[in-house]
């Protein structure tokens, strides 16, 4: 008798701890949720690509302004199945931000942050000029600014949308759970 219970007892532990396993891979509440971002070419009703990212990773998007010629970066974090704008990096002043909270970083470069805006997709015209460029950031260090170049660095792995987009189409963002 004493041989079944401790079999119970053994089988027990090893079913929490699969249990226990399972918890921590897939996070309790809304850490460790994982989603995939799936990018559209809306004018040829074709997706281009899908990349898996997880709960509080950034997605920035990265430009160049087509009024004048300068780099913006829009940074968002997956936030509740939803992309937050949190902050935008910006070098081009006189682009048309409505945000009246601004931050210069450097003489030409300046944050707008706490913007905290929730999208539940994300869509833009790739342009001529724009050049986008996707990064999927995983670090809790996404870019950095270096004051000698007058320049910023987003730290993650780049998508160059040309690779994938025609200039002049639409292009669309859009996260989904994946599993």
């Amino acid at each position: 008798m004493r041989k079944v219970f401790a079999l119970l007892f053994i089988l027990t532990i090893f079913l929490l701890l699969i249990l226990i396993s399972k918890v921590s891979l897939t996070g309790i509440g809304s850490e460790g949720k994982e989603y995939k971002i799936e990018i559209k070419d809306l004018s040829k009703n074709i997706t281009v690509l899908e990349k898996e990212v997880i709960e509080e990773e950034r997605v920035v998007i990265a430009f160049i302004n087509s009024v004048e010629d300068k780099p913006v970066y829009e940074i968002y974090k997956i936030k509740d199945g939803c992309f937050l704008l949190e902050s935008i990096v910006y070098q081009a002043p006189y682009a048309g931000y409505i945000y009246s909270q601004e931050v210069p970083l450097t003489k030409t470069i300046t944050l707008i942050p706490d913007i905290n805006e929730t999208y539940e997709k994300i869509s833009f015209l790739y342009g001529w000029v724009g050049n986008h460029t996707l990064y999927i950031c995983s670090s809790s260090k996404y870019f950095e600014v270096d004051e000698s170049k007058d320049s910023v660095r987003v730290i993650g792995e780049a998508i160059p949308l040309h690779k994938y987009i025609e200039n002049g189409d639409i292009v669309e963002i859009r996260i989904e759970r994946s599993n």
